[in-house]
């Protein structure tokens, strides 16, 4: 079965969750009048909100600007989309579901809910004047798991220009670029669980403290970082983290300097990680790599290698291929497609995973002599 099958069926099978369905008709954001045949985004939310049961918000390809402007309200009637009661929010399965903050406001505020974001690409969020932050997605309360999303030029004079958390955060195959904030670019987390795996987070900065990309407060209860590329990131304190508690890592590329904070941050290596260029960030497993330059790492430019969100493939000869500890990597990269190797690669892409090849007519039959890395 093709991958983009795969996917519809998922889609369709996750849109049939409890609770209602609620499909969006139309990008604009106009004044509310109820979610019906004529359902904008906001709409559909605000209907979410006022249930119980969790439900489910189908958001097809399109740009969605959240133009009804203002601030300091959480029922979703302005600014940005409140979300208060259980809801699944999922984007097209092949990408261009894009939810613009207009920079206006924070793009989502989760208080108190259990929320999943698929396959959406959320941008251009602005906090201005708040301690908490967050110009992308703030979670105050509850839990917030993203799969497959984008969370991008998001900015912020406060903590997290990207997200800030004082509940529970799941990242999975996922990418943070381009956010700005005051303390912590791309993430601040001060709340429960925060849960890393196959996510990019690159080209975040911190304007004043902490580091650009992931960013612990000690208040934090635990996270954990497995089989990340975390570079190109800049803060006043550290490049790629700045951690103020226990921090769990594995097989995860940290492309900058680390500042793990002494008698508050503790960094436990499961192994299969490396630093670039220094030696900063604590690891210690005997399979960690540290002091590796740029040449020796050599991974390619933030873009589309495949899948639907950007990142940094290692090129050919990169120490990262190979290098990770096997027994920790999860069954696909961020791409979704298989790691394979004997010994899997270091951050969020398998260079060599199985998923990247083109399989001759036959292969889906059980033919696998048909398996080929060319165009048959």
């Amino acid at each position: 079965m093709k991958r983009a099958a795969l996917l519809a069926i998922i889609w369709l099978a996750a849109s049939a969750a409890s609770g209602a369905t609620l499909t969006v008709t139309k990008t604009s954001d106009d004044p509310v009048d109820g979610c019906d045949a004529d359902c904008s985004l906001r709409e559909a939310v605000i209907a979410a909100n006022a249930t119980a049961e969790h439900d489910t918000i189908v958001v097809p390809a399109g740009t969605y600007l959240l133009t009804l402007v203002g601030t300091d309200e959480d029922a979703a009637a302005t600014g940005d989309l409140d979300l208060i009661e259980d809801v699944t929010v999922i984007g097209d399965p092949a990408g261009g579901t894009i939810i613009d903050g207009n920079l206006s406001d924070r793009v989502l505020h989760v208080s108190g809910a259990t929320v999943e974001l698929d396959d959406l690409a959320l941008t251009r969020g602005r906090t201005i004047g708040d301690w908490y932050g967050a110009g992308g997605i703030l979670v105050e309360s509850g839990t917030l798991t993203m799969i497959r999303c984008v969370l991008s030029d998001c900015l912020s004079d406060g903590h997290g220009g990207g997200i800030f958390s004082l509940g529970t955060v799941t990242l999975d195959r996922s990418a943070l670029t381009g956010n700005i904030g005051f303390n912590g670019g791309a993430i601040y987390h001060a709340g429960n669980d925060l849960i890393l795996v196959n996510t990019t987070v690159s080209g975040n900065a911190a304007t004043d403290f902490g580091s650009g990309g992931v960013n612990t407060d000690g208040l934090a209860l635990a996270a954990s970082i497995d089989s990340c590329t975390i570079t190109n990131n800049v803060g006043a304190e550290a490049g790629s983290v700045n951690f103020l508690s226990e921090v769990h890592v594995a097989n995860t590329i940290f492309g900058g300097s680390c500042e793990v904070v002494p008698g508050m941050g503790t960094v436990v290596s499961g192994g299969g990680n490396l630093e670039s260029p220094a030696d900063t960030c604590g690891l210690d497993h005997p399979t960690d790599m540290v002091d590796v330059t740029a040449t020796e790492l050599d991974l390619g430019p933030l873009q589309n290698n495949g899948g639907v969100t950007p990142t940094h493939a290692p090129r050919s000869g990169s120490i990262a291929i190979d290098s990770g500890n096997r027994d920790l990597c999860p069954a696909v990269d961020q791409r979704d497609w298989l790691r394979w190797d004997p010994g899997c690669d270091i951050g969020s892409v398998e260079v060599s995973a199985l998923g990247g090849l083109i399989f001759a007519d036959g292969f889906e039959s059980g033919e696998y002599t048909e398996w080929s890395e060319a165009v048959p």
